[in-house]
């Protein structure tokens, strides 16, 4: 998993969290709070796209789902 890849998953915090802050105590988020956190999402993701498509095919562009698992795992732990 590369670092960029799990950057981008652990960038799944703040949606997280915000949703669960939403669901659970029924405070929300403005308008602009929910499209910086979208945006930034985005960008990291578009950031980590073009970087995997730099590599030049070595491989890198499948993501191991085990990785992926964990990653999701510590981000719903921590939150």
């Amino acid at each position: 998993l590369g670092g960029g890849v799990y950057q981008v998953l652990l960038q799944t915090k703040l949606l997280i969290t915000a949703l669960m802050l939403w669901w659970l105590k029924g405070s929300k988020q403005s308008s602009l709070q929910w499209h910086v956190l979208f945006s930034m999402f985005l960008a990291m993701s578009c950031f980590v796209l073009v970087d995997q498509g730099s590599d030049g095919g070595s491989g890198a562009g499948s993501l191991p789902l085990m990785g992926v698992m964990c990653v999701m795992l510590k981000v719903a732990v921590s939150c």
